[in-house]
């Protein structure tokens, strides 16, 4: 869904995407791909690798949306309608709430803008840079014991 945003920017032109992509600095390349392809370090990556236990948005649930009510903790979610960071969406697209269906994430004909966009928000939200959390059942067994 983000990357139809962008493309849709481009006018489904890669050679623009592309040209876009290689003035990006790596840590822009990085935060971008992670946000495209949803291999990160938020919950619903993660428990398709095993390492968490719970797919629901964490910061949802930090500021106490109902379970019954919750969204997976995806780059989406977090891109266009975590209420955690509607302020922040506010600021950088003028808008609490975002629907990618309707390519609202895309600036038309602005390729750069767009991506531009994406990865300031993401990097103003830290939420691919949140560290891994291990749960004791994660822990080796051999961690408990103490050599003397």
């Amino acid at each position: 869904m983000i990357l139809d945003n962008i493309l849709f920017a481009a006018n489904y032109n890669i050679a623009k995407v592309r040209a876009v992509a290689e003035s990006l600095s790596l840590d822009q390349i990085w935060t971008l791909s992670r946000t495209i392809t949803d291999k990160n370090c938020l919950n619903a990556c993660l428990i398709r690798q095993g390492k968490e236990y719970m797919e629901d948005c964490s910061y949802c649930l930090e500021i106490g949306i109902p379970q019954t009510e919750m969204e997976p903790e995806t780059a989406l979610h977090i891109l266009c309608d975590c209420p955690k960071f509607s302020l922040t969406r506010q600021k950088i697209y003028g808008k609490i709430y975002i629907d990618p269906t309707r390519n609202e994430l895309a600036f038309h004909n602005n390729c750069k803008k767009t991506i531009a966009k994406i990865v300031e928000f993401m990097t103003t939200t830290k939420a691919l840079r949140r560290p891994l959390r291990l749960h004791k059942k994660q822990l080796s067994p051999r961690q408990y014991k103490f050599k003397y």
